[in-house]
């Protein structure tokens, strides 16, 4: 790959019902513009919630610690990872 080449970035096609739901994002959802910016998803839990190894020191409201990782009920999280299996 050249020198000046970045990878390129890619878009989520996530329903906008779902996007506006999430509300409490502190984030200004940026994982619909870069998913690799999500927390990996260490196991689904039930279909709104999901076991998550948190990748960002920054708070978030929809995060809920458990020993090292935690459970995350951001709606727009949990469609990515149901539509995409990120």
């Amino acid at each position: 790959m050249p020198e000046n080449t970045k990878p390129k970035k890619e878009k989520l096609d996530i329903d906008a019902n779902i996007v506006k739901s999430a509300t409490s994002c502190a984030k200004n959802k940026a994982c619909l513009e870069n998913p690799g910016s999500v927390c990996p998803v260490v196991s689904p839990v039930s279909d709104d919630l999901i076991f998550v190894s948190k990748k960002s020191t920054q708070n978030c409201s929809y995060f809920s610690p458990y020993g090292y990782s935690g459970f995350c009920k951001c709606p727009v999280r949990q469609e990515i990872y149901k539509k995409y299996k990120k």
